[in-house]
């Protein structure tokens, strides 16, 4: 029982390599320790071997802000379907009225 917590550790490691973020592998913790605590409480095991595990820390959101010429082009590409839309629903009231 002694060599679980280090099959956790290394799994969460093993996940982080492969690309996974730590918010993931935080999540993986959580359920994995769900799982563990609950056959800790019925008797299936001693104790919870994720307790004696360190869970990845969290990564803090990075905003990124849009320059003048993103923010141009944005406008432009709503402003386009905007147009688009409105002229599909005049173009389509026109037809159904000549019908």
């Amino acid at each position: 029982m002694e060599q679980h917590p280090k099959y956790i550790q290394d799994f969460y490691q093993h996940e982080l390599d492969r690309g996974l973020t730590a918010n993931t592998v935080i999540h993986y913790h959580a359920n994995i320790r769900k799982c563990l605590q609950y056959a800790f409480q019925i008797g299936m095991i001693r104790s919870n071997p994720a307790d004696r595990v360190e869970r990845p820390r969290k990564e803090k959101f990075k905003s990124e802000i849009y320059n003048g010429e993103e923010l141009e082009q944005l406008f432009k590409v709503i402003l386009r379907s905007l147009a688009l839309s409105w002229l599909h629903s005049t173009a389509c009231g026109a037809v159904k009225s000549l019908v």
